[in-house]
């Protein structure tokens, strides 16, 4: 996965299957996605589009997060776990404080 990363010429050359790791890459991606949306859908209680977009910059920041831990500032799973929870961690340390947005009604 390292090879195709830095350079998919490089990687193509050098015999890897570039289309069965591009491929099961999707696939992986989809298989989680779907897992998160039903995760999503029966934490939140509802199932219409755009019904937990305030989740996104959480994953934004937890992604980035995880970048900053690895020693050569790049994506990774580890990193990506520890930044998710720490900003998980982070927003519910406001929750209970009673920091969080003013929702207008």
């Amino acid at each position: 996965m390292n090879a195709i990363q830095g350079n998919v010429r490089t990687s193509f050359l050098a015999g890897i299957n570039i289309r069965k790791v591009f491929g099961a890459t999707f696939v992986m991606s989809s298989v989680l996605a779907a897992a998160a949306g039903v995760m999503l859908v029966s934490r939140s209680g509802n199932a219409v589009p755009r019904g937990v977009e305030t989740y996104l910059t959480d994953c934004f920041v937890a992604v980035y997060v995880g970048t900053l831990i690895s020693s050569r500032n790049r994506f990774n799973i580890i990193g990506t776990v520890i930044g998710a929870l720490f900003v998980g961690f982070l927003s519910n340390f406001f929750n209970l404080m009673g920091l969080g947005a003013a929702i207008a009604a």
